[in-house]
């Protein structure tokens, strides 16, 4: 017999985020924001996103669309990117997502 957790069914107050539990969010993407200076890395930050939210819904972006196009297109798909960038680069990512 199918048994249903009444509980998940219960209208949520949470926004869909980066910043929301991957597993309970069913996170579909993970991006991995790197931040290189003169060669060495410095820091490294897990992005757990959801691409129709970037890259398809009211706040997507043409870096994610084009990014996850290209990713989808490999064989096997990839569901993890890897981004370097400046480090001050890499401390504007969330408000990009």
């Amino acid at each position: 017999d199918l048994q249903i957790n009444s509980s998940l069914m219960q209208p949520s107050d949470n926004t869909v985020s980066w910043r929301s539990d991957p597993t309970s969010s069913f996170s579909d993407w993970t991006l991995e924001v790197v931040g290189i200076e003169k060669g060495a890395k410095k820091s490294y930050t897990l992005y757990h996103t959801h691409s129709n939210v970037i890259a398809w819904g009211p706040r997507r972006g043409g870096f994610f669309v084009h990014l996850f196009q290209e990713r989808m297109n490999q064989k096997p798909p990839s569901k993890k990117s890897r981004i370097q960038v400046l480090p001050s680069e890499a401390a504007l990512f969330p408000l990009m997502l």
